[in-house]
């Protein structure tokens, strides 16, 4: 089964009515993705920020902050695509 790992964006970077669209966005294709037969599992940006991020082999990205793309762009364990 391919896995699907979908990033938060940190909320700090979502005002007022945003916040509630950028992760109802994510979650909706998180979900459509598992009924299309992907194991998923997600992480907010503070986990990405620190490296802590799960393996997959597709990253949905909406992390926006410096410390997190940097942890993206620096992490050995990274083996899918990440996609923005």
């Amino acid at each position: 089964m391919s896995r699907l790992v979908a990033l938060y964006r940190n909320p700090t970077y979502s005002p007022l009515q945003h916040r509630t669209n950028d992760s109802a966005i994510l979650r909706e294709t998180a979900s459509e993705m598992a009924r299309a037969g992907w194991e998923v599992t997600s992480a907010s940006e503070m986990e990405v920020a620190r490296g802590d991020i799960p393996a997959g082999d597709l990253y949905l990205n909406m992390c926006q902050g410096i410390q997190a793309s940097e942890g993206l762009a620096t992490s050995h364990r990274l083996a899918g695509r990440v996609v923005n």
